[in-house]
């Protein structure tokens, strides 16, 4: 050990470094890097690996993606690796200082919003060369208060790197991939349908009547699969028998309605996307962007923090896949404030994305499938939860 100072890191002990927060905040800086090359201008940002004499590297990787930029919009690459990078910093000095009693603390936690606004608002008075940017600030902050939040929660825990995974594995299993359950299978099936969505957005992006017939597809298959499946005297039964055992006919089950799960979702994001409109064009595009990830992050984080409370199992229904109590009925966290923070807030995301691109069709998409969820939840959910659970809900 090379040092005494009581930091979290033990001051770059080989045997106490937190390699989460390290790899984590190296590659959004890694990232924001990456993105930062697809800008049209000449940054600052690349004046050292000029001085460094690999101006000709820099070029050739500009050159071979001139034409990608076209594919995403402007907050991605021009104010997205300031989100990178602010999450980074506030991260890395979150892991290092939370729970030290240094005075010190005060001073790194505090260089966390100083540097991160700060250089915005130099600009904006021109000490310093730049482009004053409000989406900058929204971004910045995102990323600041991300970087804080986990790595304050992570610290809680014992096991920094467990919590870190866990909470990694989390979002990932929500998203229709669950790691722990992971076979060759569904890994290709699941870089299959990234596949598909990478596909879709980058070679069929205004394709409306592609767009429509997936989400109805995806729409029929993933209410009718839960549908089927999951009533009392459903298709759960058939697959127990099949596969000889509660164990293995869920993790069959989980595997297809994890498929079902990303290409729901994908197809209400590539409605929206596939048809921009000018809905909200009558509000100032800045003051729309904040609306629009007030309400992304909102629901998103919201449906994480249920996602955590009620464990990635009741997330997929498995308490319904096995028509019995497998945990205690959750009333903390997210439940305390609302009745279905899932369904409810947690689909705000859907709408931001159809706010966003002005798409009345995705509009539509993100209420139809809020409603026929919902229709899943008071014809079958709830009287599965009155009947196991004993406990009477709206």
């Amino acid at each position: 050990m090379f040092c005494k100072m009581k930091t979290n890191f033990l001051c770059f002990s080989p045997h106490n470094r937190n390699w989460f927060y390290i790899i984590l905040s190296s590659a959004a800086v890694l990232s924001g890097g990456l993105i930062y090359v697809l800008r049209v201008s000449e940054p600052v940002f690349f004046q050292w690996i000029k001085d460094e004499g690999l101006n000709n590297w820099l070029n050739i990787a500009r050159r071979k993606t001139v034409s990608v930029p076209q594919h995403f919009p402007e907050w991605f690459i021009y104010s997205l690796p300031n989100g990178l990078w602010a999450f980074a910093y506030a991260l890395l000095i979150t892991g290092i200082w939370s729970g030290s009693k240094s005075w010190l603390r005060i001073f790194w936690m505090a260089s966390i919003p100083v540097l991160v606004l700060g250089f915005e608002f130099l600009q904006y008075v021109r000490i310093i060369p730049g482009t004053f940017c409000i989406q900058d600030i929204i971004l910045g902050i995102t990323g600041m208060t991300t970087g804080i939040l986990i790595g304050i929660l992570t610290f809680k825990s014992k096991s920094h790197e467990k919590e870190g995974y866990h909470l990694l594995g989390l979002i990932i299993s929500m998203a229709g991939y669950v790691p722990k359950n992971a076979t060759v299978l569904r890994t290709i099936t699941m870089v299959s349908s990234l596949s598909l969505a990478i596909y879709l957005s980058n070679y069929q992006p205004r394709n409306s009547d592609l767009a429509m017939a997936y989400f109805i597809l995806s729409e029929v298959f993933y209410l009718g699969f839960i549908t089927i499946v999951l009533s009392k005297n459903g298709l759960r039964h058939w697959f127990i028998r099949k596969w000889g055992s509660e164990d293995e006919g869920y993790l069959i089950y989980e595997a297809l309605l994890g498929f079902l799960f990303f290409h729901n979702g994908v197809s209400i994001g590539y409605i929206a996307s596939s048809s921009p409109d000018t809905l909200f064009r009558f509000i100032n595009k800045d003051f729309l962007f904040i609306i629009v990830l007030i309400m992304f992050i909102s629901g998103f984080s919201v449906k994480i923090w249920a996602a955590k409370i009620v464990t990635i199992e009741i997330y997929y229904w498995k308490d319904m896949f096995l028509g019995k109590e497998i945990s205690g009925f959750i009333q903390s966290g997210p439940y305390k404030y609302f009745k279905n923070p899932m369904y409810g807030i947690g689909q705000l995301p859907a709408y931001a994305t159809a706010i966003w691109y002005g798409s009345k069709y995705g509009l539509i998409a993100a209420c139809i499938n809020q409603v026929l969820i919902f229709s899943f939840y008071y014809l079958i959910e709830k009287k599965f939860i009155e009947r196991i659970y004993h406990k009477s809900v709206l």
